[in-house]
């Protein structure tokens, strides 16, 4: 089963994840971005405050550790409780509020992600 914990910084995501995490043996526990090796690369540059990208490069940048992530983390433990801080709700819900993108153009990208 995969879980995502949604909402903005400072809600308790990651302690709710911690207290769930402990209550289960084997369950895997993820964050977007960041869960692979893919992730943890694109995470360092997304947040970096040296590197100055366009918009449409970040989202291109998140979806890019999204596919890797489902493919590479996701789909194959789908058997096991997979948790994970933050996903596409708020992929989709940052991607709308910092730019002038359309909805079902963000929604065909995720997909495709």
């Amino acid at each position: 089963m995969y879980v995502l914990f949604e909402g903005i910084d400072g809600v308790g995501k990651s302690t709710q994840i911690e207290i769930l995490a402990s209550k289960f043996s084997d369950v895997i526990v993820t964050k977007e971005p960041g869960g692979t090796q893919l992730g943890v690369n694109l995470r360092e540059i997304l947040l970096s405050s040296s590197i100055k990208i366009g918009k449409r490069a970040e989202i291109l940048l998140f979806l890019a550790d999204r596919a890797e992530h489902f493919e590479k983390l996701v789909a194959p433990n789908l058997g096991k409780l997979i948790l994970s801080d933050r996903g596409f709700v708020s992929g989709m819900a940052y991607a709308l509020a910092g730019g002038n993108f359309s909805f079902e153009e963000l929604l065909s990208l995720n997909k495709f992600a």
